[in-house]
């Protein structure tokens, strides 16, 4: 079953704005811009992200539960935070590192007001001479940010890289079908030109 976070969060979500085309810096303007316009105060809006999680977690049961000192993966992490990743590929390189290749990736949403900077990766990932140690300069260089406390089972579905494929694919199909003429039209143009 696929779950539409729009239902969830009254259309109200959104995917990082990140352009892998231009640089870490301009990626910083424009991420800096949309968190401003989308982060609202009185108005929650949520933001996906991803994280890699034990195969034999209770994800989807329990939620994402805090590190502790018995359940924390990485020694830059600190207790009482769950940690995300901007993109699967980021979360699938954690999980990687983290469980030997034995992880779910999971999508999850979250409202951007409490995402925080990943202070410990930041530290290790910004490139020198760059300022700041906020939460769009965590999203670029980090690739990651982290939530104080649970991360509720409503908002997470596990990820599934052909299922999201595949809808791509198929978004593509609907957009290019309505962009072209109907059959019938097409029929009598092309006997017109002949």
């Amino acid at each position: 079953m696929s779950i539409d976070w729009k239902d969830r969060t009254d259309g109200k979500t959104e995917k990082i704005p990140f352009d892998y085309k231009l640089t870490m810096q301009d990626n910083v303007k424009i991420i800096s811009d949309w968190m401003k316009s989308y982060n609202q105060k009185y108005d929650i809006r949520y933001i996906v992200m991803y994280h890699a999680a034990k195969n034999t977690a209770s994800v989807l049961e329990k939620g994402l539960l805090p590190g502790n000192k018995s359940r924390r993966n990485f020694g830059m992490s600190k207790s009482g935070y769950v940690y995300l990743a901007v993109t699967p590929v980021i979360a699938k390189t954690f999980g990687d590192m983290a469980h030997n290749g034995s992880y779910v990736i999971y999508e999850v949403i979250v409202p951007v007001g409490k995402l925080l900077p990943d202070t410990g990766r930041l530290q290790h990932t910004t490139p020198e001479g760059i300022k700041g140690r906020g939460l769009v300069h965590s999203l670029v260089y980090a690739g990651s940010a982290r939530v104080k406390g649970n991360i509720e089972r409503w908002q997470i579905k596990r990820y599934d890289e052909k299922l999201s494929l595949m809808a791509q694919v198929e978004k593509g199909k609907q957009k290019a079908k309505a962009h072209s003429p109907p059959d019938e039209n097409l029929k009598k143009s092309t006997e017109r030109s002949w």
